[in-house]
């Protein structure tokens, strides 16, 4: 079994629990950190089984994901890309990765946020945005606005259109992993 899955199994069990919130930003910040966990699923499937903490649930999961976020920059401008491609050997000749590259010079500051508020993974641009010595509290800042954005979006519409959400792209296959 995954750790996705096995983190997954753990969130179904204590999902009726306000602690789930808890669990949630444990998650979302190991998944900004560590690229491993499903994010937005697990806000999914919080909420289908809990969803009176939808608002909780989209500030927990905000901060996990921002406080990894941050984590992961300051990682980045104490020790380096060398350090970023040991725990990440493959990083730099992804596809992601040049992607960002390419979005970062093209749109600046501004695409933390662009990336923050998307589903993509938004490790690539905090990477870069940290090799480009931007401040943390500047990377905090575009990342707030644009999480938040995106997970009240997802909470609010799992909350009260559940099934609005088999129609957007990111979350439908995340939406029958928790329905089944």
């Amino acid at each position: 079994m995954s750790i996705s899955n096995k983190v997954t199994d753990k969130l179904k069990r204590t999902l009726k629990s306000p602690l789930s919130v808890l669990f949630l930003a444990a998650a979302s910040f190991l998944d900004t950190f560590l690229f491993f966990i499903p994010s937005d699923g697990l806000l999914v499937a919080t909420l289908l089984a809990s969803p009176q903490y939808w608002l909780i649930a989209a500030v927990s999961i905000t901060a996990g994901s921002v406080f990894g976020s941050l984590c992961l920059a300051h990682v980045v401008q104490t020790y380096g890309l060398n350090f970023i491609s040991e725990i990440y050997p493959s990083l730099e000749t992804s596809s992601t990765w040049l992607s960002a590259i390419h979005f970062f010079e093209k749109y600046g500051d501004p695409a933390i946020f662009l990336t923050a508020i998307s589903p993509f993974t938004q490790q690539p641009t905090v990477i870069l945005a940290a090799l480009a010595n931007i401040p943390l509290k500047e990377i905090a800042l575009w990342l707030i606005a644009g999480r938040f954005i995106k997970y009240l979006f997802i909470a609010y519409v799992t909350k009260f259109l559940p099934e609005f959400i088999k129609r957007i792209p990111f979350l439908s296959k995340e939406y029958s992993k928790v329905k089944n």
